[in-house]
């Protein structure tokens, strides 16, 4: 799990984050959406020439609301994760190519838009789930 020190849940929580994950199968979960553009471009390329390379890392309908909303994303100051996925193939081949890239570097990439395009890539819907049970703020404004 990640929570940035500058983020607040604000509401209880009547019930075990983990447990859930772990009881209904989740690999990933998130608490808000959003849309990221910054340095997606040459995410994309990236992915393009992978999933060329790897036509069977993920499937065609994952391929396909994928590209239609290469934007979306999980806002990721705070969110939960099966760890395993991210080290096993194919995110990790894929991870390990952006890394070796240096995009994050030239290009500004963010880490929101590399970890959102492998969740939504290669885990199933069913294995990501959304919070929206509990009250969440990130502060992006420093209070003096």
């Amino acid at each position: 799990m990640r929570m940035d020190d500058d983020s607040y849940i604000y509401s209880t929580i009547k019930y075990n984050l983990f447990e859930y994950m772990r009881d209904h199968n989740k690999r990933y979960a998130f608490r808000q959406p959003c849309t990221d553009s910054v340095g997606i471009g040459h995410l994309n390329d990236l992915m393009d020439e992978f999933l060329k390379d790897n036509p069977n890392a993920t499937t065609p309908e994952l391929l396909k609301y994928y590209r239609r909303d290469r934007q979306l994303g999980f806002y990721n100051n705070w969110f939960m994760a099966d760890i395993s996925f991210f080290l096993s193939p194919p995110a990790s081949t894929f991870l390990d190519i952006v890394d070796r890239s240096h995009i994050m570097y030239t290009h500004r990439t963010g880490d929101l838009s590399i970890q959102s395009a492998v969740v939504r890539l290669f885990l199933q819907p069913k294995e990501i789930q959304w919070f929206q049970d509990f009250t969440y703020q990130h502060v992006t404004i420093s209070r003096r």
